[in-house]
């Protein structure tokens, strides 16, 4: 017997358009009136100075993640190909993560730690398109991939 059932209001899905986690994750509660304002996230940065954090609503993340989508889409990829994320932990790799989702690509995690040859072996692995990462992370690598995209402070305009 089914003691309880967990319902969701599919209707706002076109249901001709394929499935995509992130929308459900993240934009639907960007467009809820309720929750749009509601932190959805909440970063903490050590400095010498103390723990300082910063806080993300729904709708921030959902813009922000957005930004990465229409970059990720403007390669002109091809549907799930993969987006190896070489990010710190900052609010740059869930904003990559959900915005390699919402393009229709494949996120692939891995550790700033890697060492270049370690890196080299994933990317080429996964037959990875694009490489994201940050500048300060960079300058180690000497992988081959199509792209490469630069995110957060330090970023070449």
């Amino acid at each position: 017997m089914l003691d309880c059932c967990c319902c969701y209001d599919y209707a706002c899905y076109q249901m001709d358009k394929p499935y995509n986690i992130a929308i459900d994750c993240l934009d639907k509660h960007a467009l809820s009136l309720e929750n749009k304002n509601t932190t959805a996230l909440t970063i903490a940065k050590a400095s010498a100075k103390g723990v300082s954090f910063q806080d993300f609503t729904f709708s921030t993340l959902a813009r922000m993640s957005n930004r990465m989508a229409h970059g990720l889409q403007s390669l002109k990829l091809p549907p799930r190909s993969r987006v190896v994320l070489r990010l710190p932990n900052s609010v740059e790799f869930p904003l990559a993560f959900i915005g390699a989702m919402k393009a229709g690509l494949i996120p692939i995690p891995s550790s700033p730690l890697l060492t270049g040859s370690e890196l080299e072996f994933i990317l080429r692995d996964s037959q990875a398109a694009v490489l994201v990462t940050t500048a300060e992370l960079l300058p180690e690598l000497n992988v081959s991939t199509q792209h490469i995209i630069i995110v957060g402070a330090g970023c070449p305009r």
